[in-house]
């Protein structure tokens, strides 16, 4: 794989997906008072929409029928061409075992651990544990750091599982407690569970002994791309700095720090292997939004000299599960809708909009009145409205509920450009700088695990 192959691919996405930038930052809050239905959807597509019907082509879009709409159709496939599991630039994990054999690597040890955490992180675990040690035995790792290390799921397992030395770091002090509470309560029944291939829950008369805790050491740090990150291990396990041999691993590292570990990985000659997926898309920072200095997208020299920019709302959008959705016939919250005819309310009573937001309600209101009393006491706003006033605007927007589906659904099928686009960018940056062993991988299902992608990258191997 070459650069140029990652930039024509990059240039294609981007040639598609320029002319939807509008449609995919389009907020739903302004869906009624921009009216975005008319203004940002292609005309074309809104026009056979039209003929047939918002409702039936929510129907048809589930069905994935489009035989009656060319032009949707050309649409729902030329983004789904852009997802990365439809990218010969992605490899699945059978191509990515295929590739460690040709570094050396045998088959992966996979242990399925179901206690002390949900199903989609078992199944996360699972994968990238099996992954990240062999990557480190390939590599001949001395000590692996887990950036992003939250309760220690992904470290804890590599200790006690593959007797590795790991380094979790973590910004927030609760989640490295929370970490070294789990990692003593796992390490009490280890070898219960570990004895029995076939379970993860340990039975009453498994015998239950300790392990050595040493080789998880836990670290609260905030890490950007000048992070010390030799010095932090040097301290924390009293080794040698000229025996490091690092590898840097991250599962759902947050905006920045994933980014963040490919300067890190790229920087520091005792690094020598990274695995990497990343999420929250949204926080990241882009260099040419607003001239930021620390940045997280785009990473490219590619990109930076094309000055491309997401915007935030198409970057939430790429933390969207279009599998997800469409697995479960899944139309958006009731809550979007009353939100949207919320700023038709406040723009129209209200002197000067409020700042503040609305929230997640607990519980669901019973009608818009409700939802309206309660989203006003949370902004703060004083205005004089009646109950009737308010049974009228959602009376005027009530049959508009079926353009907002099929708006939402149309953005949804961009969530994967958008992510494909920022994961192209990170592949690409290792390779503009000479790491040639830089992969992205499919690691996870998507309908379990939504953010299934991530980046392994070794340094020479000989």
């Amino acid at each position: 794989m070459s650069s140029f192959v990652i930039e024509q691919q990059i240039e294609s996405l981007l040639n598609f997906l320029k002319p939807f930038l509008s449609l995919a930052n389009c907020h739903m809050v302004d869906f009624f008072t921009l009216d975005s239905y008319r203004n940002f959807i292609p005309k074309d597509i809104h026009q056979e929409i039209h003929k047939i019907g918002e409702r039936n082509i929510t129907n048809l879009i589930f069905q994935d029928d489009f035989s009656c709409t060319p032009n949707l159709k050309n649409f729902v496939e030329t983004a789904s061409n852009y997802n990365l599991k439809n990218c010969k630039l992605c490899l699945n994990m059978d191509s990515l075992m295929d590739q460690m054999r040709v570094w050396g690597c045998g088959d992966i040890d996979k242990f399925k651990l179901e206690i002390f955490m949900t199903a989609k992180k078992s199944h996360e675990v699972e994968i990238l544990s099996a992954v990240a040690a062999s990557i480190s035995k390939i590599a001949n790792t001395s000590h692996v750091v887990d950036l992003g290390d939250g309760k220690g799921y992904l470290s804890s397992m590599l200790a006690f599982r593959h007797s590795i030395a790991v380094l979790g770091v973590d910004a927030c002090n609760s989640n490295t407690c929370g970490a070294i509470k789990r990692a003593n309560k796992l390490s009490k029944i280890w070898n219960g569970i570990s004895k029995a291939p076939h379970r993860s829950v340990p039975k009453k008369t498994d015998k239950l002994s300790s392990i050595n805790l040493d080789l998880y050491k836990q670290a609260t740090q905030f890490v950007d791309e000048n992070f010390n990150l030799e010095k932090l291990v040097v301290d924390t396990f009293t080794t040698e700095s000229s025996s490091l041999r690092l590898g840097l691993i991250g599962l759902h590292t947050c905006g920045n720090l994933s980014p963040n570990s490919l300067k890190i990985f790229c920087k520091n000659d005792s690094v020598r292997s990274l695995c990497n997926v990343g999420c929250c898309y949204h926080l990241l920072t882009e260099r040419f939004e607003s001239n930021n200095h620390e940045f997280g997208f785009p990473l490219s020299t590619f990109l930076s000299d094309k000055k491309i920019v997401i915007g935030r709302s198409a970057r939430m959008i790429a933390n969207q599960s279009v599998e997800r959705v469409l697995e479960a016939k899944q139309l958006p919250n009731i809550s979007i809708f009353y939100r949207a005819l919320l700023q038709v309310l406040l723009e129209q009573y209200c002197d000067e909009l409020p700042t503040k937001h609305v929230g997640k309600f607990r519980k669901r209101p019973e009608n818009f009145t409700e939802y309206v009393r309660e989203a006003l006491r949370r902004l703060e706003v004083d205005i004089t409205v009646s109950d009737q006033q308010i049974e009228e605007i959602f009376s005027r927007y009530e049959n508009r509920i079926d353009e907002l589906n099929v708006f939402y659904l149309l953005r949804c099928k961009l969530s994967p450009v958008i992510e494909s686009l920022i994961l192209l960018d990170r592949l690409l940056f290792l390779h503009e700088r000479g790491f040639s062993n830089s992969f992205l991988v499919q690691f996870f299902d998507p309908i379990v695990s939504p953010r299934c992608y991530g980046i392994v990258a070794l340094k020479e191997l000989f």
